[in-house]
């Protein structure tokens, strides 16, 4: 049987043993933590940062706007697609289909 402690909510009560740790000192991870994606570091020149920051909105993380301007690349290599059958005058508007 679990105690719950008076102060605590229920939901936030520890319930069972406490967590443990693994690995080393440097590397220590309670077993009972949600597992985080890894992340890494990567190293920009300062005009990048501002750039990518004027790029977000308020409270958007640098992943966040990275990933949505990698979503839009593929629209941008369409564009040049486009752009190039309409310089060779390869279009043909439906009408004439």
């Amino acid at each position: 049987m679990t105690t719950v402690n008076a102060m605590k909510p229920p939901a936030l009560a520890r319930q069972g043993p406490a967590p443990t740790f693994r690995g080393g000192a440097k590397r220590a991870r309670r077993e009972t933590a949600p597992k985080k994606r890894p992340t890494t570091t990567i190293s920009l020149y300062w005009d990048t940062k501002e750039f990518l920051r004027v790029l977000g909105s308020k409270g958007e993380t640098y992943d966040e706007i990275i990933r949505r301007l990698i979503r839009y690349a593929p629209i941008k290599e369409q564009d040049k697609v486009w752009n190039r059958i309409l310089e060779r005058g390869e279009f043909v508007p439906l009408e004439e289909v």
